[in-house]
C-alpha cells in the first residue's frame, strides 16, 4: 500500500509539474534541484535547529498529495516547505515603512514558521491564509508552543482559505508569497482585490522569494519592484504605486 500511494503522489507531482511548466520547463526545474541538493541538506539542518530552539513543529516538506484540500486550485498549489528565518528577517527588515502600522499576510502560511518569525516584529496583526486544515491545525499548536522573548505581535491567527479568494485588509498590508502556488492563483486573488488596489485605499507591499513566476505577475498587475535579489530574480520587494518609497531606488538585497 505504502508503495502504491508513493507512486500516486509521484505521478501527481509530475502531471503538475508538466502543467505548470511544460516538458522543457520541467527539465530545467529538475536540474535545478539537483544543483540545489547540497544546499537544501543545509537548510533542513538550519530548519530542526529552529524548531528545537523553539519547541515547535515548522520544518520538513509536506505534499499536497497527502493532504485533504477541498479547493478547485488544490493542484495549482506547491508543497509546504518552511521559509529560511535570515532571509525572511532580511526582507522584512529593508521595507521602508513603521511596521505597526501594517497587517502581515502570509499566503500558503503552512505550518506557520513565517507567522512566527513576524510575530517578532511590531506588525498589528499577523494573519496566515492556508487551503489545507491539517496544516492550519499544525500552526495553532505552534502558536500554543512557540517559545521566543523576540514577541511583538500579540495578534496572530490564520485563516483556512484559498488565498484566490481572500480578500486583503482595508489597512495597510505586507504581503509575503513564498513559492506558494502557480502564477494563475496570484492572478485570480489580485483581481480579486482589484478595486481596492486600484483606488490606492492604503499601501501594499509584497516580500517574495523563491517564486520568480510570480515577479511577472506582480509587475503585470503595477508593482513596482524596490529590491531585488536571489540568483534567479525571485526574490525581492514589491509596493504598489501609492506606496512610501514606490519611486524610489534602493540597493539590492
Amino acid at each position: 500500500m505504502r508503495l502504491v500511494r508513493g507512486l500516486r503522489v509521484t505521478v501527481w507531482r509530475l502531471r503538475r509539474t508538466l502543467r505548470r511548466y511544460g516538458v522543457a520547463g520541467t527539465i530545467r526545474e529538475a536540474v535545478r534541484l539537483l544543483r540545489t541538493r547540497g544546499a537544501g541538506e543545509d537548510a533542513r539542518s538550519r530548519s530542526l535547529d529552529f524548531d528545537r530552539r523553539h519547541g515547535t513543529e515548522t520544518a520538513g516538506i509536506v505534499r499536497l498529495g497527502a493532504l485533504r484540500i477541498e479547493s478547485p486550485n488544490r493542484d495549482l498549489g506547491v508543497r509546504y516547505q518552511p521559509s529560511d528565518p535570515d532571509g525572511f528577517r532580511s526582507l522584512v527588515e529593508a521595507l521602508p515603512v513603521d511596521l505597526k502600522d501594517y497587517v502581515f499576510v502570509d499566503l500558503g502560511s503552512g505550518k506557520g514558521r513565517v507567522l512566527l518569525l513576524a510575530s517578532e516584529y511590531p506588525f498589528r496583526r499577523v494573519v496566515g491564509v492556508e487551503f489545507a486544515q491539517e496544516l492550519n491545525e499544525i500552526t495553532e499548536r505552534n502558536f500554543a508552543l512557540y517559545d521566543s522573548t523576540r514577541r511583538r505581535c500579540g495578534d496572530v491567527r490564520t485563516v483556512t482559505a484559498d488565498a484566490a479568494d481572500y480578500l486583503l485588509p482595508e489597512e495597510p498590508v505586507v504581503l509575503y508569497l513564498y513559492n506558494p502556488f502557480a502564477p494563475e492563483v496570484l492572478r485570480c486573488h489580485l483581481e480579486r482585490n482589484r478595486d481596492s488596489l486600484e483606488r490606492g485605499s492604503r499601501p501594499v507591499y509584497v516580500l517574495v522569494t523563491g517564486a520568480r513566476e510570480l515577479v511577472g505577475v506582480l509587475e503585470a498587475a503595477g508593482f513596482e519592484r524596490l529590491r531585488s535579489g536571489g540568483e534567479d530574480g525571485g526574490r525581492g520587494i514589491f509596493a504598489s504605486a501609492d506606496a512610501p518609497g514606490a519611486r524610489a531606488r534602493p540597493p539590492d538585497v
